[in-house]
């Protein structure tokens, strides 16, 4: 049992000593200075558009690329907070696809952009149960990319599922999106029994997804658990013990002991803060790197010193 100081001059107990958190953060911020976290995102959609390329006729691949480029405008108006403006360019985007006579592959393919997007304008707007909807319809048409036209899209799945949560924790009444989330963290991890939402439920595998698509989508859903609307505190007995999950990919075992982290800030004495924050960035090894941001939040707001 080691001692560590905090700000207050509280000296508390920790089964680990201090100097092995600084340690492993230090590590962590060198090596995601080194290799950075690929935007796995942005090469999905790049691989996709490339696929779609090679698959379909130039002119529909041309009525796509022009609808996405609307697109694209019309979500950076309602990032802007113009959600009139970004509606109406949504529209001009659907409707330029809907009059192009477009084959039932590129129509789809479109289709599951433009749901996606007015999504997005619809959580602004806090119509969660629109939103929630679209993606929901968003998912059904990856399903049917990838049935019938053999394209992988379970990363983008993950995504849509990942948003559908992002809206239900903006719903007060849902008592079951702390479970659910982590219950995605546990899918995209390897564990394909845990998939979510009913939309996709039993059709996917998350072994389709290269590792950097896996670190970067479990990045994107522990900031979802980092929403003031999210409290792991309260629901610390829907995590997995770290125990349980030894011989899971590391990326997992290091986003589960970041809820355990986190979910153990308030708790007083802190030493179980500063035991799963050590070992989230020892087995993070600079993945997840807006998690450990966050976590690194955390350790600053309770006042833990590091040099």
């Amino acid at each position: 049992m080691c001692v560590v100081e905090t700000m207050a001059g509280e000296a508390i107990s920790t089964e680990r000593p201090p100097f092995r958190l600084s340690e492993a953060r230090r590590a962590f911020r060198e090596s995601a200075a080194e290799g950075g976290q690929p935007d796995a995102a942005q090469q999905f959609a790049a691989d996709y558009l490339r696929r779609l390329a090679a698959a379909l006729p130039g002119e529909e691949i041309a009525v796509i690329l022009s609808a996405e480029q609307v697109r694209e405008e019309g979500l950076a108006a309602g990032r802007r907070g113009d959600a009139d403006r970004a509606s109406e360019l949504l529209a001009q985007a659907a409707k330029s696809c809907e009059t192009a006579g477009l084959s039932r592959h590129a129509s789809i393919a479109a289709m599951s952009f433009q749901l996606a997007a007015e999504a997005y304008i619809k959580q602004q707007r806090r119509d969660y149960y629109g939103a929630i909807s679209d993606l929901e319809n968003a998912i059904l048409a990856t399903i049917e990319l990838e049935t019938l036209y053999g394209h992988n899209m379970e990363f983008r799945r993950v995504h849509l599922a990942r948003r559908i949560l992002r809206n239900r924790s903006c719903m007060a009444e849902d008592a079951m999106v702390v479970g659910d989330t982590i219950s995605l963290l546990l899918y995209i991890g390897g564990h394909a029994v845990h998939w979510p939402i009913v939309q996709g439920r039993g059709f996917g595998d998350p072994a389709k997804m290269s590792d950097s698509q896996s670190a970067w989508a479990i990045d994107e859903v522990l900031v979802n658990l980092s929403l003031p609307e999210i409290d792991l505190a309260r629901n610390v007995h829907q995590l997995p013990r770290p125990e349980e999950l030894r011989h899971a990919p590391a990326v997992l075992r290091a986003a589960i002991q970041w809820c355990h982290a986190v979910a153990s800030q308030h708790r007083e004495p802190n030493h179980d803060l500063i035991d799963h924050a050590t070992s989230f960035f020892e087995v993070a090894e600079g993945r997840l790197v807006h998690a450990g941001r966050r976590l690194e939040g955390v350790l600053d707001e309770q006042g833990i010193v590091l040099d």
